[in-house]
């Protein structure tokens, strides 16, 4: 009996050891950040080319994958943005956007332990985007735009770290177009959309 409970001791004792390590390692692996982007989509034809603008509250978060001496480091980056149009007087509108990328970072923040005042970063990735907009005027009516999109997507980014805050600025941009249907008056006919924005975050 007390041989069975010594073992059943030592396997709790390694499970709890295992799992207090692991997430530690995972916690060291973790970054978050927080801030506000600027959105614009455009939708085309070969015969017309409109834009909606959007500010959206975003965050998201950097999983380490691969890191060097912390000073260049490799990471998987989900993000998250809602947010509303500011140029339609018509009603409301949404815009969402989920993109993913897989980041590669040099210098401020490409790791916690990093403490370098400037760092820059470029990332591939998808972005999924939701977006429903009564704000398209055409005879005299006006008409609502909804649509799923999904895009190929890049990003460059700059880093700015001091003894207060770590910021930041990053650009991305669709690498194609997605095809889709605009408004009621086109019928089925396609549209390629492309979206684009800026973004400034607050990293912790």
């Amino acid at each position: 009996m007390k041989l069975v409970l010594t073992r059943i001791f030592l396997l709790l004792s390694l499970f709890f050891f295992t799992e207090t390590r692991l997430s530690a390692q995972l916690e060291d692996r973790l970054q978050f950040h927080l801030g506000g982007s600027f959105d614009y989509l455009r939708i085309q034809n070969t015969q017309l080319q409109t834009f909606s603008q959007y500010f959206t509250i975003t965050g998201g978060g950097h999983l380490g994958l691969w890191q060097s001496n912390d000073q260049i480091a490799l990471s998987l980056n989900p993000n998250a943005s809602l947010g509303l149009s500011f140029t339609n007087p018509t009603g409301f509108s949404v815009f969402t956007q989920v993109p993913t990328y897989v980041m590669l970072r040099t210098g401020a923040a490409c790791t916690k332990y990093n403490e370098q005042k400037f760092g820059i970063g470029a990332g591939l990735g998808l972005a999924y985007t939701y977006v429903k907009e009564r704000a398209f005027y055409v005879g005299n009516s006006f008409y609502t735009m909804e649509n799923s999109l999904l895009n190929p997507v890049a990003a460059v980014q700059l880093t700015f770290q001091n003894d207060f805050r770590i910021l930041t600025l990053r650009a991305y941009t669709s690498l194609l177009s997605y095809q889709a249907p605009f408004i009621e008056p086109f019928g089925k006919e396609k549209f390629n959309y492309d979206g684009m924005g800026l973004s400034i975050l607050y990293n912790f």
